[in-house]
């Protein structure tokens, strides 16, 4: 992996740095979007009492 990440071609290393960026930023959005789904429902039910 060393030898795959520290190669002549930077490519590679760029390639996964930009990979676990997006792979984080979409868990981000996936658990903010969980979190908003929550605060809707919580918020639908004190109007409904």
């Amino acid at each position: 992996m060393k030898e795959w990440l520290m190669g002549f071609e930077k490519l590679n290393t760029v390639l996964a740095v930009i990979l676990v960026i997006w792979m984080g930023l979409a868990v981000h959005l996936w658990r903010l979007t969980a979190r908003i789904d929550k605060l809707e429902k919580a918020m639908r039910k004190d109007e409904a009492s």
